[in-house]
């Protein structure tokens, strides 16, 4: 979405842009038959579930819903890090998570950290640990030849599959040098902001 918005903004010279462009381009980008399946799959419409994130401004002009991201989600901020108890599987699946292409999500009691990767990502934490999971196991499977290397990288796809059932809380942390990532919602986040 942030990708289509700043080419669209750019080429049309406005703030405030339709958003049926991106809710077309996106049901049909992502294989959705239309736009009752896709919102389906969002669990509502592509609105309210825009509107939930809080740099995405959605609002009706003139009749038409339109899309506007927030400026100072755009430009730099203070660099912080947060810090979240989990405590439940459900909490990974009701909490989303905007993480910054520039910072790291850490579990420290792992030794496992998610390294940036120079885009902005937008899912639920679980999300954010399975797709670590699928990554790692990939890699591990086609890259690594040395059987005991291979063993100690599929030890830790193990133990993050086992940490999606939160046998034990655990702290997620985030180390955001742009000052950019945030949980929604923010409850039970600790966040410590270091000197810019």
């Amino acid at each position: 979405v942030e990708a289509w918005y700043s080419t669209a903004k750019e080429q049309a010279g406005v703030e405030w842009l339709p958003l049926a462009g991106i809710k077309n381009f996106l049901f049909m980008d992502l294989g959705y038959e239309d736009e009752e399946e896709f919102e389906d799959a969002i669990h509502g419409s592509f609105e309210d579930f825009l509107a939930a994130f809080p740099h995405f401004e959605v609002k009706q002009i003139e009749g038409k819903a339109m899309l506007r991201i927030a400026d100072a989600a755009l430009a730099p901020s203070r660099p912080q890090k947060l810090t979240l108890r989990i405590t439940s599987s459900q909490q990974l699946l009701d909490t989303t998570f905007l993480k910054d292409g520039n910072a790291d999500l850490e579990l420290p009691h792992l030794e496992f950290e998610i390294r940036p990767i120079a885009k902005r990502q937008i899912d639920t934490l679980y999300n954010h640990i399975i797709r670590a999971v699928d990554e790692i196991e990939m890699h591990a499977e086609g890259l690594v030849e040395d059987l005991a290397t291979k063993a100690e990288i599929m030890k830790t796809v193990v133990n993050l599959r086992e940490l999606l059932d939160v046998p034990v809380p655990f702290d997620l942390v985030i180390h955001d040098p742009m000052g950019k990532s945030e949980f929604n919602p923010m409850d039970g986040v600790q966040v410590e902001y270091a000197e810019s």
